[in-house]
């Protein structure tokens, strides 16, 4: 029930955010894809925990250029927002997947990236996610 609860939390802001998303019928192995400002599709993965929590796993996880992951702590304005890659240089594979620990420590780490829906909307518009230079400002939300 956590995680239905949160997906609905993040399809309402990715909404809020001004994005297209468009939600499987059927299982696909992600909560749902996001059409960028550019026209390319993204691949979601939604994690959600209870105020607290902090261990993020992604099954069958794999490190592309449309796969992001986004982080959530249920009611609350947490959203960390990471590319595949980024998931991936933050988190250790555990058997049947990828595990972030979403510490204090880390949340310091990957501050540029609660909140960033704005790499969402300009996905496409670099040549590669890569091509995004660190560190990562933040940009206002449209709401």
């Amino acid at each position: 029930m956590i995680g239905t609860r949160g997906a609905m939390e993040v399809y309402g802001k990715l909404l809020q955010e001004g994005l297209k998303v468009y939600v499987p019928l059927t299982y696909t192995g992600y909560d749902c894809i996001v059409k960028s400002d550019a026209g390319k599709h993204i691949d979601i993965e939604i994690k959600t925990r209870t105020e607290g929590g902090q261990n993020f796993i992604v099954d069958n996880f794999e490190n592309r250029d449309d796969f992001f992951i986004i982080c959530h702590i249920l009611s609350s304005e947490d959203y960390w927002v990471l590319p595949s890659f980024i998931y991936a240089k933050n988190s250790t594979s555990q058997k049947g997947g990828q595990l972030l620990v979403l510490s204090n420590t880390k949340k310091k780490v990957l501050n540029e990236y609660d909140r960033a829906f704005f790499l969402l909307r300009d996905f496409g518009k670099n040549s590669r996610v890569k091509d995004i230079k660190a560190p990562v400002k933040r940009q206002k939300s449209l709401n």
